[in-house]
């Protein structure tokens, strides 16, 4: 995932590259190697799977991130019932028994993995 930088602060957006060597990678900010922006490009749609980072969730599958909207705004065009299956990975502490107050565009998730449990959209996804 890389960050794309456009003309307004409001207009930035994460776009997916493939990557099929480490040699491919440059160096980006902090002198962390990561895809070059003229790199093939993929769909969030085209992911089987995408693990979202967060900083909160709850026991409904909303997740509160940065607010900066980048990963509500990458998976948008994408439907819910359909590809990529939403995962994130969290601590125990991270989830909240109540409610997240969430807006309209944020992107719920599929399933919370713990170390100790998972939590499942029931209203969404079919027990696997």
């Amino acid at each position: 995932v890389k960050c794309g930088e456009t003309p307004t602060s409001a207009d930035r957006h994460l776009t997916l590259h493939a990557v099929n060597s480490t040699e491919s990678l440059v160096e980006g900010p902090f002198q962390i190697r990561e895809p070059s922006l003229d790199s093939e490009t993929i769909a969030a749609a085209e992911l089987d799977v995408i693990l979202l980072p967060g900083v909160a969730f709850d026991r409904s599958c909303r997740r509160l991130g940065m607010g900066g909207g980048y990963y509500d705004r990458l998976l948008a065009p994408t439907s819910f019932a359909d590809r990529p299956l939403r995962v994130a990975l969290a601590l125990s502490c991270q989830i909240s028994d109540a409610d997240l107050v969430v807006d309209e565009f944020d992107q719920k998730l599929h399933r919370i993995c713990l170390a100790s449990e998972w939590i499942d959209d029931e209203s969404e996804l079919s027990p696997t």
